[in-house]
């Protein structure tokens, strides 16, 4: 069989591709979608797009007609859906869980950050200013309210579980057979989240973007969190009400954020969460998901669909391209 692979797929891992996929020809492609080396598209049959601009996906599928299945390393599909492949018969599969580990260990740092008011500490570093009059806290006995209970959310749940903390999970729709595997978690389907508001210490964004998550982290839940509580968003900044979250931090509505992911990225520079005081944001560049292992676990994950691709058996992550996830 064909395989097309994106140029942005780095050497090593187009090495590894190459030794693994016995007796199948790899087609690369350049970032606007052009086969390198006169390479033709025409009968290829499965195309892994390594992080690449959205034209290069476009211009594949209308030059590989028999295209069979593809695959992104993203487990977000916000910026890899387009008309012409939901409409198409190509099934697409996703790299959810590849990320889980980085991204969770984050979303830890930020509530240790928090609780242990380390942006104050580090601020008073700088100022070479010995601050020994803050209040911590431990995590113990707070409330984590995870808003996704997928790949990332449970990979969070596992992480904050030892250190003492109260878990609540919400999801969409109804119970799911798996929910209860994480003992002390506690699930919640459709909008019951917006209850368990009032008692979160922590609410933790790990949803991915759709039109019915957009905007779900509204000025409503905002105003239902208690003023103690932290924001932390590592997912797409598009689910919450940037404007709405601005002046629930100004206002002192709620105690603070970490930002992970924002509306517009990079953010620009004169935005007005950068003149928020140490105390109350965390921002950081959409990197939670970085780690020297992801390429390892992108390119394991679609090698192992590679081959059940071939043996004719279901593949891992397949995606409901109608839904986004």
């Amino acid at each position: 069989m064909k395989i097309i692979v994106t140029q942005t797929m780095p050497k090593q891992a187009l090495q590894r591709l190459r030794e693994e996929a016995h007796g199948d020809e790899i087609v690369v492609v350049d970032r606007e979608g052009k086969a390198l080396d006169s390479g033709d598209l025409s009968d290829g049959e499965a195309f892994m797009r390594w992080w690449s601009p959205h034209a290069a996906s476009e211009a594949v599928l209308r030059q590989a007609p028999r295209l069979k299945w593809m695959h992104t390393p993203s487990a977000g599909l916000d910026q890899v859906l387009f008309p012409a492949l939901v409409e198409s018969d190509v099934t697409l599969t996703n790299s959810s869980g590849v990320h889980a580990v980085p991204i969770s260990e984050w979303v830890i740092l930020y509530t240790l950050a928090a609780a242990k008011r380390l942006p104050e500490l580090l601020a008073a570093q700088r100022e070479h200013h010995w601050l020994r009059d803050l209040k911590l806290q431990e995590l113990t006995d707070m409330t984590m309210l995870i808003l996704g209970y997928g790949a990332i959310g449970r990979a969070v749940a596992q992480r904050a579980l030892p250190f003492g903390m109260r878990i609540i999970a919400a999801r969409s729709g109804s119970k799911n057979r798996d929910d209860g595997q994480q003992q002390g978690v506690e699930v919640v389907y459709g909008d019951a989240w917006r209850a368990a508001l009032p008692t979160a210490d922590f609410v933790v964004v790990s949803l991915p973007l759709t039109a019915q998550t957009r905007g779900m982290v509204d000025a409503a839940a905002l105003a239902a969190m208690k003023p103690s509580a932290w924001f932390i968003n590592i997912a797409r900044g598009q689910i919450a009400d940037e404007d709405a979250l601005l002046q629930a931090l100004q206002q002192g509505r709620i105690a603070g954020a970490g930002l992970d992911a924002f509306g517009e990225e990079p953010l620009p520079a004169n935005h007005p969460l950068y003149s928020l005081p140490d105390s109350k944001v965390i921002l950081t560049p959409h990197i939670s998901w970085s780690s020297p292992l992801i390429e390892q676990r992108t390119l394991g994950l679609f090698l192992e669909n590679l081959r059940r691709y071939k043996a004719g058996e279901s593949l891992l992550n397949v995606v409901d391209k109608q839904r986004g996830y």
